[in-house]
């Protein structure tokens, strides 16, 4: 398998589709193409402090997007995941329950689209929340989270 990689680090230096607005955010990428298939796998792992709280990973096959599954991390634990597939067209949400003290909450629009994922810890409250769109999520800024502490 022909193999093209390619690593990014800080939000300067990666793509403006996953760069964040604030410092305590890095973004690192990971490209790889099966030459004879044509199926590109991408993994993006994104930390707040130095701490990893998102796992994405996106299948390609030419422009054509096959799957992603997103899984959010707290505590160096997985603590939901996040999947949606093209064929058969799914979505589907899990959270992860074993030794994992945190528990997750989804807002939705009206038109029943998640708009965000918080991550509560019963010793800490609000760990951490992103906001999705089109279903790709996307950490909140920390003046988002301090703001939201208050009514979460």
């Amino acid at each position: 398998m022909a193999l093209n990689k390619s690593v990014s680090g800080p939000k300067d230096d990666v793509p403006a589709a996953v760069a964040t607005p604030q410092a305590g955010i890095q973004v690192f990428s990971e490209a790889r193409t099966d030459a004879k298939t044509g199926v590109t796998q991408t993994r993006e792992t994104i930390s707040r402090d130095g701490q990893t709280r998102l796992v994405r990973l996106t299948v390609t096959k030419g422009a054509e997007f096959i799957v992603r599954t997103q899984t959010f991390h707290y505590g160096g634990q997985a603590v939901a995941v996040f999947t949606q597939r093209t064929v058969p067209r799914s979505e589907a949400f899990t959270t992860v329950t074993y030794e994992n003290p945190c528990r997750v909450s989804l807002e939705f629009s009206t038109s029943k689209d998640i708009e965000k994922l918080i991550i509560f810890n019963d010793e800490v409250g609000v760990t951490d929340g992103f906001t999705c769109s089109n279903g790709i999520f996307q950490p909140m800024t920390d003046a988002e989270l301090r703001a939201g502490k208050a009514r979460w």
